[in-house]
């Protein structure tokens, strides 16, 4: 299904008990949420082959990607916009789905 959230309204993804839901795999292919907005998370410890990062490591490199034979990191968008700011640029984006991004 396709449900279209706001910043009023998001979609909030959260654990199925009180303490949270445990979700364990091998490492990147735990959780991935792709072409996304309004999204929240509660609740969730991920556990796996890939060491925990701090949370603000992760905010400072959320749009970041990298092209497999690469070494150089971009940026999808600039994470000094405001989550306004990302929505209005729309389909402006450019496509990167046909990148082996990593």
């Amino acid at each position: 299904p396709v449900y279209l959230a706001t910043e009023a309204n998001p979609i909030i993804i959260k654990g199925d008990t009180p303490t949270g839901h445990t979700l364990k795999g091998d490492g990147y292919n735990i959780f991935q949420l792709r072409v996304s907005s309004h999204v929240v998370l509660e609740d969730l410890n991920i556990l796996g082959e890939v060491e925990n990062i701090p949370l603000q490591d992760a905010w400072d490199h959320r749009f970041d990607y990298k092209i497999d034979g690469d070494d150089a990191v971009y940026k999808r968008v600039d994470p000094a916009l405001t989550p306004a700011e990302i929505e209005a640029l729309g389909n402006t984006l450019d496509d990167i789905s046909n990148l082996n991004a990593i």
